[in-house]
């Protein structure tokens, strides 16, 4: 299951308490071309949901839950301000990448916004043996 530290859970849900009134309820993490993103978007049937003092602040599908089980969601400062990172175990640490985005862009943004970055993919093994010099 995915880690997600107090740090990153305080921050996501100051995030989420500027958000435009009647926006989507939480963040979600997806994956696609660009690797995950935050996203805002409503719970969904099946989703993993992460609260806390009763309010939703993060939601992950069955496959990027799975995908993102040995992951450690938290946040980092950085020169640009406080950057929301995704390390999974065994792979260096990745910023996210993106910012969280709905289906209407909000009014008011944010001073730092969470972003997500891809998780690195492992390199599929070569079948070729390297090249000899000579």
């Amino acid at each position: 299951m995915l880690i997600v530290t107090d740090k990153a859970a305080q921050y996501l849900r100051e995030t989420l308490a500027r958000k435009p009134e009647g926006s989507p309820e939480a963040l979600r993490v997806v994956y696609n071309e660009e690797g995950y993103q935050l996203v805002l978007d409503d719970a969904k049937e099946g989703d993993q949901v992460f609260e806390q003092e009763g309010q939703n602040y993060l939601f992950l599908d069955a496959p990027v839950s799975e995908a993102l089980s040995d992951a450690t969601l938290d946040v980092q400062e950085s020169p640009q301000g406080m950057r929301i990172t995704l390390a999974v175990t065994g792979t260096p640490e990745a910023e996210p990448e993106g910012e969280p985005e709905a289906e209407s862009e909000p009014e008011a943004e944010p001073e730092s916004e969470p972003e997500a970055e891809p998780a690195p993919k492992p390199e599929p093994e070569s079948q070729s043996e390297p090249e000899a010099k000579p």
